[in-house]
């Protein structure tokens, strides 16, 4: 059982980390569907306010309708067609004005959202901050240094499998604990009665 609480602590911590970024760079925010075909997505930051976003795409464009200028032409999506629910994006020359939280919401199946604009509750939150390095590299806060764009992109979809695998192994993990303690109760109920058989007897 204890195995169970320390694998639940680690996984309520992957995500915990902001992504530190510094000005100039590029930010690689990922996100994954669990259902396709993706008919639209729509990526807001709670620096916003409804109807405003960072992005929105389907019918193979970006619909800027409602897009905030200062993300006009610096957001893109990883993959145009969305292939395999994979809606990740990337934000271009980020500054510190761009660092917020960061939400993802898709549309999948159906037909396309009539507006702009998805009511969904979202499938990812990332933490983004933009902000310069000490002379070690290392970023003045705490947080999960952007590294390397095309070694985030091309290790997305492990860690997503990873992710997935460590999920499974935590119900497995609870369900194995839940059949220990039943076991358990049970075995001492049986000792129990058959100790006060023997005490009849002796009576």
């Amino acid at each position: 059982m204890r195995k169970f609480v320390f694998l639940f602590l680690l996984l309520s911590q992957v995500d915990s980390d902001p992504l530190v970024v510094q000005p100039g760079n590029q930010a690689f925010l990922s996100c994954q569907a669990d259902t396709f075909p993706v008919i639209a997505v729509e990526w807001t930051t709670t620096n916003l306010t409804h109807p405003q976003y960072v992005l929105f795409f389907s019918d193979g464009h970006a619909d800027k309708t409602h897009q905030y200028p200062s993300f006009e032409g610096r957001v893109y999506l990883v993959d145009k067609e969305m292939n395999n629910g994979n809606v990740s994006i990337i934000i271009k020359n980020v500054t510190s004005s761009d660092s917020g939280i960061y939400e993802c919401r898709v549309s999948s199946g159906g037909s396309r959202p009539k507006r702009a604009n998805i009511n969904n509750n979202p499938i990812t939150s990332i933490t983004l901050q933009v902000k310069d390095v000490d002379d070690s590299g290392n970023p003045t806060d705490k947080g999960k240094t952007h590294g390397d764009l095309n070694h985030e992109m091309n290790t997305f979809h492990v860690h997503n499998h990873t992710g997935l695998v460590v999920g499974i192994s935590a119900f497995v993990l609870l369900g194995i604990g839940f059949s220990g303690i039943k076991y358990k109760v049970k075995k001492n109920q049986n000792s129990d009665l058959s100790t006060f058989e023997t005490d009849r007897q002796l009576i």
